[in-house]
């Protein structure tokens, strides 16, 4: 295992990567405070060997590996892809392609859904992970010794979990729907687009009205991108779908009072629907 903090061991490290047709890949992440992701840690396994590459590193500059994640010759493997590549698309903005998903892989072949990487490997590998550093605060550093080793089990298992999925998924004749849901995840593109917020909400409600709450969501979104905080620290989905109703008067909007997180721009929220929704 090898822990790369500065530019010179990046480019060497690029190079030896290029010269793969399968890299496993994995990050770790915070997001608990902010809008953007905060990438901490990329864990990329070659081969024989588990690179661990620190984004927080002094003076790193990431667009060095770029190349490796949009390379097409090189097949990216990832476990529950999707919030990996976001982060890595915040990052590089591009999606990293090609790639391949254990959960995804999983689903056609275990009766259970969505599972785990954790319980993924102790089924297939008959290896129990500890998720003691699953919650961890990976932005602090220097890094503690375990958590450096939990980092690295993230992607040692994955070539056995790659091999073992897709040859169940061959025997199952399940390649061409396996391929069909890899690609949605091309549709991660739209995610910061502040026009598809409103589908992040629930809104299966009568007395919607669909027009307004696309308004008020692009609003949330565009206020949570710019001052980068979670999206309902700025209005909850309940302030929002309760300023969607079509009965809704404007002395009934209340702050969300379960989370004092929650609703902290509903000030600016009020004008906001005083002057473009209810003038």
């Amino acid at each position: 295992m090898e822990l790369v903090q500065d530019n010179k061991s990046l480019i060497k490290i690029t190079k030896t990567l290029k010269k793969n047709e399968v890299l496993f890949v994995d990050t770790e992440f915070l997001r608990n405070s902010t809008y953007w992701p905060k990438l901490c840690l990329i864990q990329i396994k070659a081969k024989k060997k588990v690179y661990l590459i620190d984004p927080l590193a002094k003076d790193i500059d990431l667009n060095i590996i770029k190349e490796i994640f949009i390379d097409p010759k090189i097949l990216k493997v990832f476990h529950s892809a999707r919030q990996d590549i976001e982060v890595l698309m915040n990052v590089f903005n591009v999606i990293p392609w090609p790639i391949y998903d254990t959960q995804i892989a999983a689903n056609f072949i275990l009766e259970e859904n969505d599972i785990g990487y954790g319980n993924l490997v102790e089924i297939l590998c008959g290896k129990k992970l500890s998720k003691k550093y699953q919650v961890s605060d990976w932005s602090r550093r220097p890094l503690k010794d375990k958590q450096i080793e939990y980092a690295a089990l993230d992607v040692e298992y994955l070539p056995l979990l790659h091999e073992e999925l897709e040859s169940k998924i061959k025997a199952k004749r399940k390649i061409r729907l396996f391929k069909s849901e890899i690609e949605k995840l091309k549709d991660i593109i739209e995610i910061y687009n502040p026009k598809n917020s409103y589908k992040k909400i629930n809104y299966r409600k009568k007395n919607i009205i669909k027009s307004r709450l696309k308004i008020l969501s692009e609003w949330r979104e565009l206020s949570a991108q710019k001052l980068n905080i979670p999206r309902n620290w700025i209005i909850s989905d309940k302030t929002i779908l309760s300023a969607s109703r079509k009965d809704f008067k404007i002395e009934k909007l209340i702050g969300n009072t379960k989370n004092r997180n929650f609703d902290q721009k509903l000030d600016s929220f009020r004008k906001f629907l005083l002057k473009k929704i209810l003038s």
